[in-house]
């Protein structure tokens, strides 16, 4: 009797037994050409010529001019007389307010981009107070045709980047269309220098930033 129990249940086993077989056989010959087809997608993919990787030149940045006053015109574009009238109005405002502000016009700025030359010269020239970083420097760049002005970190905190902006079109910009360099340059000038007397620096203030 237990036999006949369990004989039925057997065959059935079996059956599934094999199915399983058959199925994993199946499972692995089908993954068998999966792999291949994916392998002999990869060579393929190898074999085509690759597009070579671009690579950009960096330019390389020109030297910072070396400063010969508080206006240095490497571009050549001032008369003599404006270009002293210029530095007494320039050291007379030093000596009464303590910040130093500079102009460099220069020919090209040979691939560099105005803003970076410009604060790269700022810190090459160390404009301004030791200690207190209070200087201003306007650059012009006369084959673009474009002007800078770059402040120290102390006059950012009284001049804003629109005030800055609002010297530059309103009071160089339409002298420098018309060729009136020193002009442009007088009017921006006269206008920094009122916005920098918002910055109130002492000659006691420069005495302890020095021994700092």
């Amino acid at each position: 009797m237990t036999d006949d129990f369990n004989l039925p249940l057997r065959a059935p086993c079996r059956r599934i037994s094999r199915d399983r077989r058959n199925a994993s056989r199946r499972l692995a010959l089908s993954l068998f050409a999966l792999t291949s087809i994916i392998a002999a997608t990869s060579v393929a993919r190898a074999a085509q010529p690759q597009p070579t990787p671009k690579i950009e030149a960096i330019p390389k940045l020109q030297p910072i001019p070396k400063r010969t006053g508080r206006v240095t015109d490497t571009a050549k574009v001032l008369l003599a007389g404006d270009r002293e009238h210029l530095e007494k109005m320039l050291a007379q405002y030093e000596r009464e307010t303590f910040h130093q502000l500079a102009v460099l016009t220069i020919p090209t700025l040979a691939g560099e981009a105005v803003d970076a030359f410009t604060r790269r010269a700022l810190s090459a020239w160390k404009l301004g107070q030791p200690g207190l970083d209070n200087g201003v420097l306007v650059t012009m760049a006369m084959k673009e045709q474009l002007v800078r002005i770059e402040l120290g970190a102390a006059m950012k905190k009284f001049i804003s980047n629109d005030a800055v902006e609002a010297v530059i079109e309103k009071k160089m910009i339409p002298a420098f269309s018309k060729g009136e360099f020193a002009a442009g340059l007088q009017a921006g000038l006269e206008e920094m220098m009122r916005l920098g007397r918002k910055f109130v620096v002492k000659k006691e203030d420069v005495e302890r930033a020095k021994r700092k």
